[in-house]
């Protein structure tokens, strides 16, 4: 009689793991271990096109089980991603098989991160280190945990483990454990880019401290991450008291705009500029001009061209001086709305008016920018665009000299 028998390492009872031992010994028992699937077999195994396939093997890990359940539920194991149902189901077992202390570090675990560092772990399950450090040993056996790459550093054996775990943990359990964890991190002087996520998780409404943490995050990430900062400002928003500083408001209403304009979400964008329009002048760190030119340059680029015509020509009308830098440069948004309309009549008369602005302003940087809107292409040019054929030549005449006399040339 032929028995066949499957299981997870570090998941056998003691009984059946010392009988799987004997019978090993006496050759009684065949013991076949199963790694991932390559990426080969693993296209084959789902229907999907080449990209897709890629991404589901690289999701997996090559597991067939993770596969296909990612294949037929189509989610992502991204943090906070949805699971599999059969996935949760299978792994939600895991987890009520495990003593009360136990589970509570796994869920803590989850809050962590994935990997989490042993000591962040240890202070959201606030358990005793002795008792953390049992119930660490028991998930490495059961290998839901895994060590990581550095020492006090463990990871989950899978991210769809990592994500279940988190999901079958109660919200209430969550949003304690998030704060914990957001406290922990501000004690050891955690960055606000280490700390943004569990504040975000756990702040309450018209918490200022967590503003400030959520505001400086998003300053972190502008540049490197600008999707993540979108996401700090406009939870800073969402928390920031009603009294909260016009001028704190405003920095994040531009921080949030400047972060979607930047990942391609203008709809957004301009509707956080147009948030910092309604505030008092100023509160806001850009000229009134620059903010709606700002504005209207967002709706033109999402097509709304006739409001932003309406809007730089109400903002023009409203300038009691049309002979100013703000009205050249309102001029020049003009001009460029025109461009968009192909109304070319239009666009040289507006970059005609705004030259002569610029002119009596005497404003010297914005003189060129609206003739480049008139065709007059020589005078738009910066002088140094014109000096260029100047430098050449006198590098050229430099040739053959000494070298302080070529470098005197070259100077000039």
């Amino acid at each position: 009689m032929l028995g066949v028998s499957a299981l997870r390492a570090g998941q056998a009872t003691a009984t059946l793991a010392a009988t799987i031992a004997e019978g090993l010994e006496t050759g009684q028992i065949k013991q076949i271990t199963l790694g991932p699937l390559g990426k080969g077999a693993a296209q084959q195994l789902v229907d999907a096109d080449s990209v897709e396939a890629d991404r589901l093997y690289r999701e997996s890990g090559g597991n067939p089980f993770y596969l296909l359940q990612l294949a037929r539920d189509g989610v992502s194991t991204g943090a906070g991603s949805d699971v599999p149902a059969v996935v949760g189901a299978t792994i939600a077992r895991e987890v009520d098989a495990l003593e009360p202390a136990v589970r509570r570090f796994v869920e803590a675990a989850a809050v962590a991160g994935d990997p989490f560092e042993l000591d962040l772990a240890v202070a959201v399950a606030e358990l005793p280190e002795a008792e953390a450090l049992t119930a660490l040993d028991e998930l490495t056996a059961r290998d839901l945990l895994r060590l990581g790459d550095v020492p006090r550093r463990f990871q989950f054996r899978h991210p769809l483990v990592r994500n279940a775990v988190y999901a079958g943990s109660s919200p209430g359990a969550r949003l304690v454990a998030h704060e914990r964890a957001a406290v922990a991190l501000a004690e050891r002087g955690a960055s606000p880019s280490r700390r943004a996520h569990h504040v975000e998780q756990s702040a309450r409404s018209g918490d200022a401290d967590a503003v400030v943490v959520l505001r400086d995050a998003g300053k972190e990430a502008a540049e490197r991450a600008p999707s993540s900062a979108a996401r700090w400002f406009e939870a800073a928003l969402r928390i920031a008291p009603a009294d909260l500083a016009a001028e704190m408001r405003a920095e994040l209403v531009l921080g949030l705009a400047g972060a979607l304009a930047a990942t391609g979400k203008l709809e957004g964008s301009c509707s956080a500029l147009l948030a910092a329009l309604e505030l008092p002048e100023d509160a806001v760190p850009l000229p009134r001009v620059k903010s709606i030119s700002a504005v209207a340059g967002v709706e033109q680029l999402v097509g709304r061209h006739e409001q932003a015509h309406a809007r730089l020509e109400r903002a023009l009308e409203d300038l009691p001086d049309r002979s100013s830098a703000d009205a050249a440069a309102l001029m020049l948004e003009l001009a460029v709305d025109a461009f968009y309309e192909q109304d070319f009549d239009a666009m040289r008369s507006w970059g005609l008016e705004g030259r002569a602005a610029a002119r009596a302003a005497e404003d010297r940087l914005a003189r060129p920018r609206v003739l480049h809107f008139t065709g007059r292409w020589a005078e738009a040019q910066p002088p140094a665009w014109r000096s260029r054929p100047l430098v050449r030549a006198c590098a050229r005449a430099g040739r053959g000299r000494s070298g302080p006399a070529r470098a005197r040339w070259r100077s000039a």
